[in-house]
């Protein structure tokens, strides 16, 4: 659930690449899905906290970790599909967030 303080909900995010640590206040997440479907998460439907840390393995390939702390994330239904069709729309889903919020960092950086 989304932490509330007076009027304002919002999830915390968290970065951190290179030792350098970037927190934000996300009061809304949008993903625009393969199929052309937005899903907007906002309110009491967002996490209280999403953290995300780039870095280098040790042979040298960059990699990127998400941690989500949810207990509920409410989503629009999709159709039923075949499971490996379902897993592959979760990643999806998942890398547009993740990419949206990492360039967001970037670019106020």
């Amino acid at each position: 659930m989304a932490i509330i303080k007076g009027r304002e909900v919002y999830t915390q995010w968290s970065h951190c690449e290179g030792g350098n640590v970037h927190s934000r206040r996300i009061h809304r997440i949008t993903v625009c899905m393969a199929d052309g479907r937005i899903l907007v998460f906002s309110g009491k439907s967002l996490p209280d906290l999403i953290s995300t840390q780039t870095g280098h393995s040790q042979d040298g390939d960059h990699f990127m970790d998400v941690f989500l702390k949810a207990d509920r994330i409410e989503m629009v239904k999709a159709p039923e599909t075949p499971l490996l069709e379902r897993k592959n729309r979760v990643l999806q889903v998942l890398w547009v967030v993740i990419t949206v919020l990492v360039l967001d960092i970037l670019r106020r950086l």
